[in-house]
């Protein structure tokens, strides 16, 4: 009471002080009258503690019965500090009584107690002095001010006797017109009268320690508040026990290994597990998770939860003097703030330790557990007090050095998907149009913006477009009980499974996704502490999802076993590399509070559910991710790069010798950054990219990350993948402008004068400029090639190519003066060409076209003449995207209007035999059998670069075609990359690619697509770790989709997908005789059967080739080393 926390002596100090004024009160009233509303403020201010009086009264023979309202307390009213911020109110009325709306009856009331949580500050007066007291004597006081005007009823502290004219079923009624009096009238009576304001213990002693008041550490008053700054308390300790898990989850993976001493690590597992040393004292404390109680919307009860203390008295940690306690709980009263950055959607809860300037004094013994039954009360009262001094001093500060003081993250773009259910088929979603549909009126703004930042090739692909590509093989495994559908370890742990899926992040400097595990069903058995098997202790579980946070890097394919590579035809050896873009599972860290793990937290046992988290992670990170790497389902994209350059001809030539990647955020409406994979703002997140920037023949390349946002383009209405953007310096300065500089160079009129005959006839030759005799020389100084001029009138980017011709011949000499005179030559030719920035259908057209006018004339012995003509050609190469998958077409059309010889004018006379007219020129020169406008190679150049499957980006179950193309205002081609699905998600088939995917050790020849076979896109999407390589192919398989017949490859390896403790089938289960269902997708009637020839499994030879037959009577030949009976009894066939 005297030293220490003063709280209960200022409650009791106040309280009292209420006591004194409401007595003063009474006195008033009984001096003026009960019920009798007062006419001067003075009268009714001093009696307000006493009764309150509302209405009009008769002026003769008042009555209490007049007033609309009036009620009378019987007690002082009572004040309950709830915390620093609030205080608990409560009236006890006597009796009293009500007016409804005005009526004539009235409703009674008594022995009525209200309860009102109501704010409170305190305020200081400070410099109060007293010169008889001597110099330096300055006094303050605290004066505690109550805020009415944000009272709120608290109807658990609250209790009334219904009157005799009230039914019970209008008690809330009754109850709500009571409360409505007092806080609209009587709350502001007493603030008008000055009740809001109260002295606190007086200060005016000569110590100069201050006084500390702590209402919180001491209050008892437990008011059941649910949320905090509109969070819900519920979410915060599932969140707090979610970093737990995370915390214990790494301690798990040191199972075996001494307490870590490096300090990171030790932060990380700081809310699970701690030691500390304090005044000679050294401990070792394991946690559960912590929770929090809300006192009032700005401060907390933050209780951290020892389960087991272990005390080593006698310094050191091996010390063979242990004292142990278990299950304390320790209580700290902490200030809370919401913390919003402007600009952002996220929201963060943060707790200020910072605040326990007084350390111990933010110690709630009131709520806190310290009790052992077997240790003597003094070393017990040491050990208390040495942990709770660690505590508010140290263990909070590590807790804020590792951001553990954040109890809560929101992105309120992203809404919580806790109520999702994970339907057994199709999951996650059908027709969810997870790509992204970018609107009419953001089209020109991306093609404006869009930019290549001086790199050579960028691809992007959408996170949709991974999402994709997971869900596409977790179709196929469905079907055939594959490891990425469903997957048991041994008889400890079995699941099924829907598609594995990639969230991106929107940091784009980080190369960690978040990777989502969702398990349909199943079940799982628990580990102890001894990290074995608890047989009997089974788990059945549902619709759980978990999260991982996972770094991507490249590696070298020459690492990996089995790895898809593709296939450039013909190639030297060391003249290509692959590199794959992976999910490295080893750097996995479970993100519990993005996970959803439904059942465990019901009846919540921390120990028993860290038990069941323990065993999760042991069974997915240790082994079902390593299953997944070993069958190459941590592949997200394979790239080629190129060690030695090669020539224009086709797409092999945009293989980049340098690349590197980063993740790019999309700005969603209003700017913001969205990362998201569930719930409304899906499509969001889905816009968010990776982005592969390359560079060509050994160019530098610029720095990264991209400071664009211009990467987030679809030119289709349909499912968006991504984009691939070839920059204009290497598409068209490096390759394409030079390819179509043979057009200027055909077209473009040089003519060649020789002077005057013998017979006066005037010598004159016109040659494409191709053929003129300085045409080496020409050609260097580039006379014919296309500049750039701007936006084209017509709506796209223009280049031009112009060449001119103006001179005059004077000729003298001529005895008859007939030929004497000028000769004058003007030839113009003009080509343009137009690239389009706006597709339309699909397609883009490069429009090209001409025009050769050409003028002679003379003039002399006052006689003249001239004759001129013009030829106009156009030509286009048209870029169309092929249905199915099938990548662009490349046609072209051209025309030309050649001009009619007509009359010359002037004297006709002066015509010499051997003149020609300008017509018969320009005819002879752009003529069709002279003259082609576009080459067919440039066609068919085009046409290896672009149609089929793009080789040089690939997922590892199947390659993108290209869509939907369109130059932006730089030049640049930007393409879509189009996935064999259609808008509901299946597999489709397309025109055969020229490019395809093997395995290693499969012939280059064989496994060479021709025009009329095309990629397996079904038969290498499972593979299993047990495939053996294929040595030897003869045969044709047939894949159906549909009712559509797909590609034929003469070498695709196709086998039954199998993993460690994975199979849910065994040799026993083929057939003896008939169709092996590789797998059936009866939704999207997908079906693959190999059939084998009339012969059971007796007939397999024991050791050697297995002869399989797949279609009618073809085999395939597989080199299974030993016998039948080294085939797994449960697990894969390794066919």
């Amino acid at each position: 009471m005297c030293v220490g926390n003063r709280a209960p002596s200022a409650a009791h100090y106040i309280n009292k002080q209420v006591q004194s004024l409401w007595e003063l009160s009474n006195e008033c009233v009984e001096k003026h009258g009960v019920g009798i509303k007062a006419t001067r403020a003075e009268v009714e201010y001093g009696s307000a503690l006493s009764q309150i009086c509302i209405g009009k009264q008769k002026t003769i023979n008042p009555s209490v019965k007049d007033l609309t309202f009036f009620a009378s307390f019987g007690a002082a009213p009572q004040i309950k500090f709830i915390c620093n911020h609030d205080i608990l109110l409560i009236f006890t009325i006597k009796s009293g009584h009500y007016r409804l709306d005005g009526r004539i009856s009235v409703e009674t009331f008594e022995d009525y107690t209200c309860a009102f949580r109501v704010p409170y500050h305190y305020h200081d007066i400070t410099d109060l002095s007293y010169a008889h007291d001597g110099p330096g004597s300055v006094y303050k006081t605290r004066v505690v001010i109550l805020d009415f005007r944000d009272a709120t009823f608290i109807r658990e502290f609250s209790s009334f006797k219904v009157g005799n004219t009230l039914s019970a079923d209008n008690i809330s009624v009754h109850h709500q017109n009571i409360i409505k009096n007092l806080t609209t009238y009587y709350f502001p009576l007493l603030r008008k009268a000055g009740y809001h304001c109260l002295h606190s213990l007086p200060d005016f002693d000569n110590l100069s320690r201050p006084l500390l008041i702590d209402h919180s550490t001491v209050s008892s008053v437990k008011i059941e508040t649910l949320d905090i700054f509109g969070i819900s308390i519920l979410s915060i300790n599932n969140y707090l026990t979610d970093r737990w898990l995370e915390a214990t989850a790494i301690i798990d993976r040191l199972a075996g290994e001494k307490y870590p001493t490096d300090t990171s690590l030790i932060g990380k597992i700081a809310l699970a597990e701690h030691r500390g040393v304090l005044d000679d004292l050294h401990f070792h404390a394991f946690f559960g998770p912590p929770e929090i109680q809300v006192r009032c919307p700005k401060e907390v009860i933050f209780t951290i939860s020892a389960q087991e203390l272990n005390f080593y008295p006698d310094g050191g940690f091996d010390s063979q003097t242990v004292h142990t306690v278990s299950d304390w709980r320790i209580a700290l009263i902490v200030d809370a703030y919401l913390v919003e950055e402007e600009g952002s959607s996220v929201r963060r809860l943060r707790l200020d330790f910072s605040t326990n300037s007084s350390l111990e004094s933010r110690f709630s013994e009131t709520h806190s557990v310290t009790i052992s039954q077997t240790i003597e009360k003094s070393i017990l009262t040491r050990l208390v007090q040495v942990f709770i001094t660690y505590v508010t001093r140290q263990y909070v500060v590590t807790l804020e050095e590792h951001s553990f003081h954040y109890i809560y993250t929101v992105d309120r773009d992203v809404p919580d998907t806790d109520d999702e259910e994970i339907p057994e088929l199709d999951w996650p979603y059908e027709d969810d149009g997870s790509g992204l549909i970018v609107p009419i009126h953001e089209f020109k703004e991306k093609l404006t913006i869009t930019d290549t930042l001086r790199f050579d090739i960028i691809t992007t692909v959408s996170q949709g477009s991974v999402n994709d590509h997971f869900r596409s093989l977790w179709k196929v495994s469905r079907a055939v009980n594959g490891s990425l559908s469903s997957w048991a370890y041994e008889n400890q742990f079995d699941a099924s499974f829907g598609p594995l899926m990639v969230q991106f992040p929107v940091n784009d400097r980080s190369r960690t996704v978040i990777l989502y595990v969702n398990l349909i069903e199943g079940f799982i058995k628990t580990v102890g502490l001894d990290k074995k098997i608890i047989e009997d202790n089974k788990f059945e579980f549902s619709n759980w999802r978990l999260a991982f946070e996972v770094q991507t890097s490249l590696r070298d394919t020459s690492k990996t076993r089995g790895v898809l590579n593709t296939n450039f035809g013909d190639k030297p050896n060391g003249e290509w590399i692959f590199k794959q873009l992976v999910l490295n599972f080893s750097t996995a860290r479970v993100r519990y509070d993005l996970s959803r793990l439904s059942g465990i937290r019901e009846n919540f046992n921390s120990r028993a559910a860290r038990n069941k988290c323990d065993a999760l992670l042991r069974y997915i990170s240790r082994f079902y991710f390593s299953q997944l790497a070993v069958e190459e389902h941590d592949v997200l994209y394979s790239f080629p790069l190129l060690t030695s350059s090669k020539g224009p001809g086709s797409s092999i030539m945009f293989t980049p010798t340098w690349f590197d990647f980063q993740f790019l955020p999309a700005p969603s409406e209003g700017g913001k950054f969205i990362s998201s994979l569930f719930g409304r703002r899906r499509d969001d997140g889905n816009r968010n990219m990776l982005v592969i920037c390359g560079m060509l023949n050994g160019g530098m390349p610029p720095s990264l990350p991209l400071s664009s946002s211009g990467w987030r383009w679809s030119p289709s209405d349909e499912r968006f993948s991504g984009v691939l953007a070839l920059s204009s310096k290497t598409l068209l300065d490096r390759w394409l402008l030079k390819e179509l500089q043979g057009i200027n160079e055909r077209t473009t009129l040089v003519p060649l004068f020789h002077g005057i005959g013998d017979a006066g006839a005037w010598d004159i030759e016109f040659l494409a400029w191709c053929d003129h005799p300085s045409i080496d020389i020409a050609r260097k100084k580039g006379t014919c090639s296309w500049n750039k001029v701007g936006a084209s009138t017509q709506g796209g980017l223009e280049y031009q190519c112009t060449y001119k011709d103006n001179w005059t011949y004077t000729h003298e000499g001529d005895v008859s003066h007939i030929y004497n005179g000028g000769y004058s030559i003007s030839c113009h030719t003009t080509n343009s060409l137009v690239l389009p920035t706006v597709t339309r259908r699909g397609a883009c057209e490069i429009k090209i076209k001409g025009r050769v006018d050409l003028k002679l004339s003379f003039s002399g012995g006052g006689k003249s003449w001239w004759t001129s003509a013009s030829a106009d050609w156009t030509a286009s190469i048209i870029i169309s995207t092929e249905a199915n998958g099938g990548g662009l077409k490349i046609t072209s059309t051209s025309s030309r209007h050649l001009p009619v010889p007509t009359d010359f004018f002037g004297d006709k006379e002066l015509v010499h035999p051997g003149f020609k007219q300008a017509a018969e020129f320009l005819q002879h020169h752009l003529s069709e059998s002279r003259v082609v406008l576009i080459e067919q190679k440039t066609i068919g150049a085009l046409s290896a670069a672009f149609s089929g499957v793009w080789p040089l980006f690939q997922t590892s179950s199947y390659g993108f075609a290209l869509g939907n193309p369109v130059f932006n205002t730089s030049g640049d081609l930007l393409v879509e990359l189009v996935p064999p699905f259609n808008s509901r998600g299946s597999l489709i088939v397309s025109d055969a690619p020229k490019y395809g995917i093997s395995l290693p050790g499969s012939s280059p020849t064989n496994s060479q697509y021709k025009k009329e076979t095309g990629p397996p896109y079904l038969a290498s999407i499972i593979k299993s770790s047990s495939f053996s390589q294929v040595t030897k192919s003869t045969t044709t398989s047939s894949v159906t989709v549909g009712s559509v017949e797909t590609f034929r490859n003469d070498s695709s390896p196709l086998g039954l997908p199998g993993t460690n403790g994975s199979a849910k089938a065994t040799t026993k289960d083929l057939p003896e005789n008939g169709a092996v269902p590789t797998w059936i997708d009866t939704e999207r009637s997908i079906e693959v059967l190999h059939e084998l020839p009339s012969a059971s499994t007796r007939d397999l030879p024991k050791n050697g080739p297995t002869p399989v037959a797949t279609g009618r009577a073809q085999e395939v030949l597989f080199d299974l080393p030993g016998s039948t009976r080294d085939l797994p009894k449960n697990g894969a066939v390794p066919i």
